[in-house]
C-alpha cells in the first residue's frame, strides 16, 4: 500500500472492496460489498483465471521512464506492466485487463462509501505564505506530535507516516472535504492547519485500511519485504 497518490482496487475473500481513484488530491478511500454478479464479472473482465499464464519473467515488466505501472496480484499469481501494457511483450490481453480494471475501479469508487476510522499522515511546517484563512487544528490533534523533520521528510519511505485515530478523525475528514472543495484555497500541496501557537503546518493524509500492519503497509504474500532502497 503506497501512502497515497496511486489508484487501487482491493477485494478480499468475502466480496468486500476498498477503492481509491485519484481524481481528487487526497481523495477518500471508499468501500463497499460486491454482489455475486459483480464478483463474477470482475473475475471475468480481469481474466483472473489466466493470471498464471502471465506470472513469469516476461510479464514482470520493468517500468518505463515517466510511464505509469499497473500491478495485479492474487494469492496465487501476479503480474505487472508499464505504460499502455503492450510494450516489451505486446500482449493485447494485458491491455484489456488494465482497461477493464480502470472501468471497475471508477464504477466501484462512485458507488462506495467513505467512512474513515483512522488516517495515515505526514505533517510538515509550512514553508510558504498561504494568504488564506487557515483553519485551526481539530481538538485533540496536535500537529507537533506528528511533525516530520526536514531530514525525515527527505528520507521518506512508504510506511513512515504517522497513525491517527479517535475523535480527531471525524474533524480531519471534514477539513479534507473542505480542502478538496477549495474552501480554504486551492492549488496547495498540503492541507493547511494552524497549531495552538499560531504556527502553520501542512498535512498530507490518506485513509488507513483495516488490513494494514503496524507500519501502515499491506504485505502481499510471496512479495519482497524490501520496499525502500
Amino acid at each position: 500500500m503506497s501512502e497515497h497518490g496511486h489508484d487501487f482496487l482491493m477485494i478480499d475473500g468475502e466480496c468486500n472492496y476498498w477503492s481509491y481513484e485519484a481524481s481528487g488530491y487526497m481523495a477518500p478511500v471508499v468501500s463497499g460489498s460486491l454482489t455475486a454478479e459483480q464478483a463474477a464479472a470482475i473475475s471475468a473482465d480481469l481474466s483472473v483465471g489466466d493470471w498464471d499464464d502471465y506470472d513469469d519473467g516476461h510479464y514482470q515488466q520493468p517500468e518505463h521512464t515517466h510511464a505509469s505501472r499497473s500491478s495485479f496480484w492474487s494469492p496465487d499469481s501476479s503480474f505487472s506492466c508499464s505504460g499502455d501494457c503492450t510494450r516489451r511483450f505486446g500482449n493485447q490481453d494485458a491491455t484489456e485487463i488494465r482497461e477493464n480494471a480502470r472501468h471497475w475501479m471508477q464504477e466501484l469508487n462512485e458507488n462506495g462509501e467513505s467512512n474513515p476510522q483512522a488516517f495515515r499522515l505526514i505533517v510538515i511546517e509550512a514553508i510558504r505564505d498561504f494568504h488564506i484563512d487557515v483553519p485551526p487544528a481539530p481538538a485533540g490533534f496536535d500537529p507537533q506530535l506528528y511533525l516530520f523533520g526536514e531530514d525525515e521528510y527527505a528520507r521518506y519511505c512508504e510506511g513512515d507516516s504517522r497513525y491517527v485515530t479517535g475523535e480527531a478523525v471525524v474533524e480531519l475528514a471534514r477539513l479534507r472535504e473542505d480542502f478538496m472543495n477549495g474552501v480554504y484555497g486551492s492549488g496547495f500541496p498540503g492541507m493547511a492547519l494552524e497549531g495552538e501557537d499560531g504556527k502553520i503546518f501542512e498535512v498530507f493524509l490518506r485513509d488507513a485500511l483495516p488490513q494494514e500492519g503496524e507500519d501502515g503497509l499491506i504485505r502481499a504474500l510471496n512479495e519482497d519485504d524490501d520496499h525502500c532502497p
